[in-house]
């Protein structure tokens, strides 16, 4: 297995031990831990400032399939789990031909492409304009010197703005972000290039969102106080005009917090006409710098128990308490690497992968499942109390547990708890007792939802270790050291297999999504009040959920999309399923039927629960793609009508001696028969095949009609087919008859 940096590979290096404050809560070990719920308590709405990744590469590698790939998990995370994606150079995707007239000779055509395959995955562009497109190179000083530099970038500028808004819509545009540079230093050049930039982009269209590269404080408030105290040398707006600031605070989580609430001060006390209009923006929210760097921590729980605790920490102290102005507080960690690695997914290379190309297998990981998790919080931030820790402050590392409350209108709570501390791994002697209090809850009945990321769930890492020899329980906490391979590999070993066979990797995958305790529960609320207890492990985190049960089944998904993958390492054909997601909140996974023909038997093909919309099929070398139905189960079983390829209605699954509504037809099976009930005047006619496409049953319905059928449904795994006519077109839909 290889380890890869964006689209060179680099040998790991031996790093010097990083010094850490180790502090610890000496009545923690076995805490019992109370948290009370308040629904009728709102704080302040949640904003998901999280919803952005990023990874270093030059835009036009991004079409390598491995790269693609990761897209795709990204992407199929639904409800703000991923909204944006930042890829270091991808403006030199784009040619920059003659600069020296408006409109300038520019060419879109492999920028398109990138972006074109990100917007497709469900993925906005943070779009860096930075180094400059291919043939224009930037260079700061010539901004700061020459009138007819800064022409010529200006001439690019706005047509690479006009270009995506006359290609994707002016609605779609608005809601990227563009930025300056990725990190660089202050100077005036720079400076320079932010208003050329500015005036540029808002000459299209004056509601873009554009900020500056990352900076350090001092940079940050030299750049603010040229922008500040000069007019845009092309509006001659004044101060001149920027949307957000930026930094990369690379350490524990209460750096993060304390470097947005000084940025925030500044701007308020030091430039009033920005208060209100200059947001912050940590694009690289990491607790380490150094994607290449192993780490054992990045492997498991631990990594996903501090995204979860940084979240909480940024929406309770930085926006609430102190009012900052968040855009994102993005986690760089779309990288390709192994588990160790600073990404979100474990990559594993075959002989021959260079440069991104070449046979290459992925695994989730800790680090994407917390996005997932965390994508099942609701809209509003809701009180809680009980167990409490001291205020966020640099001398505080201790072992916190903590949670996160919010609800949705619909009445769904959603609550994040964790127990974490920084830069540790699996602390058998942290496991705490948590009791879980809601009050004030608006039904009397609800679906008990509980998924948890621990060394024990939704952690592929430990069942790839379990492939490879016994798995070693570690006995007390490990202090998070920056270490070469050989040392993280000794601290933390290593015993899967480096190559795994197709087998392994089926087993691995099993358990790569986010998985729940136990199977949703329907459990009574009694005058508002219900309580669960769980045992929380650090590092931990778990996303209880209690929801109320809507009508009806949940709506359909759509828009079914195939991707087929070369060179992969087991020799199997990859084929990635993708689907819009239905509306509903109350998911607990997507069935994914297949069959080799349109018309023939259909059996579900993803092992695990998923309520993502990214599904990864292998089938034996040489097998055509075949044909998918995507159908949607809530939390308490019911089905969803299933979706075509083509987008139409098509699949129903419904259980021996049990009714369902479909398309105005109302069903009832038992051994032998099928009874259908019509409802609609809109239905003419219904004609039933069985699985070989002899007809059962062509039978006109009229209005509340009855017509029984005894012949036809011989077994109960029978899949049946039937053609309804409605207002003169006919649809096909699949009936599953199962035990």
């Amino acid at each position: 297995m290889k380890a890869t940096v964006g689209i060179r590979s680099f040998p790991y290096a031996l790093n010097l031990v990083i010094a850490l404050f180790i502090f610890t809560d000496p009545g923690f070990a076995q805490k019992a831990i109370s948290i009370n719920v308040h629904y009728n308590t709102d704080i302040a709405p949640l904003y998901h400032m999280w919803r952005c990744s990023g990874h270093a590469s030059g835009g036009w590698t991004e079409l390598a399939e491995a790269y693609m790939q990761r897209t795709m998990y990204m992407g199929g995370i639904p409800h703000k789990g991923f909204d944006y994606l930042r890829i270091h150079q991808i403006i030199k995707s784009a040619r920059a031909n003659d600069l020296s007239t408006y409109p300038a000779d520019c060419d879109f055509g492999e920028l398109d492409e990138v972006i074109d395959r990100m917007l497709d995955d469900g993925i906005r562009p943070h779009m860096e304009l930075m180094t400059g497109p291919r043939d224009f190179p930037v260079n700061y000083g010539s901004f700061a010197s020459s009138q007819s530099y800064r022409d010529k970038w200006y001439n690019f500028i706005k047509p690479l703005a006009q270009h995506y808004v006359d290609r994707y819509g002016i609605d779609e545009v608005r809601r990227w972000l563009f930025q300056t540079d990725n990190e660089v230093g202050y100077s005036t050049g720079y400076a320079m290039k932010c208003m050329v930039e500015e005036a540029a982009l808002h000459s299209i269209d004056d509601q873009l969102v554009y900020g500056s590269g990352a900076m350090g404080t001092n940079g940050l408030r030299r750049l603010l106080e040229y922008l500040y105290n000069n007019a845009n040398i092309y509006t001659t707006e004044k101060p001149s005009r920027i949307d957000y600031v930026t930094a990369h605070v690379k350490g524990p989580y209460w750096e993060a917090v304390d470097w947005s609430k000084e940025m925030t001060d500044i701007i308020e006390n030091e430039f009033p006409d920005y208060a209100g209009k200059v947001k912050v923006n940590d694009d690289e929210s990491d607790p380490i710098s150094g994607h290449q760097n192993p780490i054992g921590w990045r492997i498991g729980p631990s990594y996903a128990a501090m995204v979860a605790c940084r979240i909480w920490a940024c929406q309770t102290a930085a926006i609430e308490d102190h009012g900052v102005d968040y855009l994102l507080m993005n986690q760089d960690n779309a990288f390709l690497h192994d588990w160790a690695g600073r990404s979100l997914m474990a990559l594993f290379t075959g002989p021959g992968f260079d440069d991104n190309e070449g046979p290459f297998e992925q695994i989730k990981k800790c680090a994407l499942n917390v996005y997932e998790l965390m994508s099942l919080t609701g809209d509003m931030h809701i009180a809680t109390d009980g167990y409490t820790v001291p205020p966020i402050s640099a001398s505080q590392n201790i072992a916190r547990v903590d949670a996160l409350a919010t609800k949705d209108d619909d009445g769904r709570v959603a609550v994040m708890v964790f127990n974490n501390k920084e830069y540790y791994v699996a602390c058998p002697e942290s496991l705490c007792t948590v009791s879980l209090s809601f009050s004030d809850i608006p039904y009397s009945q609800a679906a008990l939802v509980h998924y948890r990321i621990d060394e024990h769930h939704s952690n592929a890492y430990r069942v790839w270790e379990e492939l490879g020899g016994p798995v070693e329980e570690f006995t007390s906490c490990t202090d998070g050291f920056v270490l070469g391979q050989d040392q993280v590999r000794a601290l933390f070993p290593w015993q899967g297999p480096e190559q795994p066979d197709a087998a392994q990797f089926a087993e691995i995958r099993k358990r790569m999504e986010l998985e729940t305790i136990e199977p949703p529960e329907e459990v009574s609320i009694t005058g508002g009040s219900f309580t669960t207890q769980f045992e929380l492990p650090m590092p931990g985190v778990s996303m209880v959920i209690l929801a109320p049960k809507p009508a009806g089944p949940p709506q359909p998904a759509s828009s079914i999309k195939v991707d087929k993958y070369d060179g992969t390492m087991t020799g199997e054909e990859h084929y990635m399923i993708r689907w819009d997601p239905s509306p509903s909140r109350y998911i607990k996974t997507y069935e994914v039927l297949y069959s080799e023909t349109e018309n023939g038997a259909y059996r579900r093909v993803n092992e695990a629960d998923q309520f993502t919309t990214t599904f990864l099929h292998l089938l034996p070398q040489g097998t055509p793609q075949g044909f998918y139905i995507i159908v949607p189960v809530d939390y308490w079983g019911r089905k969803g009508e299933g979706v075509t390829m083509d987008g139409s209605v098509a699949a129903e699954s419904f259980p021996m001696q049990c009714s369902f509504q479909s398309n105005s037809v109302y069903m009832e099976s038992s051994e032998n028969r099928l009874i259908l009930h019509n409802t609609s005047p809109e239905i003419a006619h219904v004609k039933i095949f069985n699985a070989l496409g002899r007809n059962i049953c062509n039978q006109v319905l009229l209005p509340d009609s009855e017509e029984i059928i005894h012949r036809g449904i011989t077994k109960k795994s029978e899949i049946l087919f039937m053609k309804i006519s409605r207002s003169g077109r006919n649809k096909t839909t699949a009936l599953f008859i199962t035990e």
